[in-house]
C-alpha cells in the first residue's frame, strides 16, 4: 500500500493530533492522552481542499476501484461526498453509465420509517462500495454502517478506507472482521507511524506524549 508522508507532517501541521495532560474519552469509550480530530480540517476550506487532493491522490496510487464512495455518518460523510464527485468525474467521460453513477449520503439519524434506502440515506450507495471513516478505533462505528450497507440490493462493500487508524489500541475484532467478510482496509495513517514520525522529528511533543501514556 503506497503512503505518503507528507500525510502525517500535515496532520501535526494543522494540530489533528491534539495531547492532553488529562485523557480524552473516545468513541468508542477507552480513554488516551492522544486525540485524533479531524473536524477543524473538514471544516476549513483551505485545508478540506488539501486533504482532499492527498486522499484522491492515495486512491490513485493504490489502484482503488469502486462505484460509490460512502462516508460513515456524519464524520466522514462530508469527505466521500466530495471524493465520489472527483472520482466520478475521472471515471465516466459521458452520462452512458450514469445508472452507476451516484452520489451517497447517509442520514445521521435514521428515520423510523420507510425502505432501508430511505431511512438510512440520502441518496444509496449502489454497486461495489468502499466506506470512508475519519478516525477508527474499535472500528464499531465502522462496522455497523457496512452492516447496514450490506442490506441493501446489489450492493456489495468491498473496502474501507479511513484517514487515521488507531486500532492497536483496541482489539483485533475489526480485523477479524474484515478477513471474514472480505473487506480490504486502506489507512493513510495509524498512530504508530504518526508516534514514529513525532519521536523523530518532534523531540518536544514526543516527551509529552511519553511522560501523559506512563501515566
Amino acid at each position: 500500500m503506497h503512503t505518503n508522508d507528507s500525510f502525517i507532517n500535515f496532520i501535526i501541521d494543522h494540530k489533528v493530533l491534539t495531547v492532553s495532560s488529562t485523557p480524552f474519552t473516545l468513541a468508542s469509550g477507552q480513554k488516551s492522552h492522544l486525540y485524533i480530530n479531524w473536524r477543524s480540517v473538514t471544516n476549513n476550506f483551505f485545508l478540506f481542499d488539501k486533504l482532499l487532493k492527498m486522499v484522491l491522490e492515495f486512491i490513485q496510487l493504490n489502484n482503488i476501484h469502486c462505484d460509490t464512495f460512502y462516508g460513515v455518518p456524519e464524520g466522514a460523510s462530508k469527505l466521500a461526498l466530495f471524493v465520489q464527485y472527483f472520482y466520478l468525474q475521472k471515471k465516466y467521460s459521458s452520462e452512458e453509465s450514469s445508472s452507476l453513477a451516484t452520489l451517497a449520503m447517509g442520514r445521521g439519524v435514521p428515520k423510523n420509517h420507510g425502505s432501508i434506502a430511505d431511512k438510512y440515506f440520502i441518496g444509496q450507495p449502489i454497486g461495489d462500495v468502499i466506506i470512508i471513516e475519519d478516525v477508527t478505533t474499535t472500528g464499531e462505528s465502522l462496522i455497523k454502517t457496512i452492516e447496514i450497507v450490506k442490506e441493501l440490493p446489489n450492493t456489495k462493500v468491498i473496502g474501507c478506507l479511513v484517514l487515521t487508524d488507531r486500532s492497536h489500541h483496541g482489539s483485533k475484532s475489526m480485523d477479524d472482521y474484515f478477513v471474514k467478510n472480505n473487506i480490504k482496509l486502506y489507512s493513510l495513517s495509524n498512530m504508530d507511524k504518526i508516534i514514529q514520525k513525532i519521536n523523530s522529528n518532534f523531540p518536544k511533543l514526543a516527551e509529552e506524549i511519553n511522560l501523559y501514556e506512563q501515566q
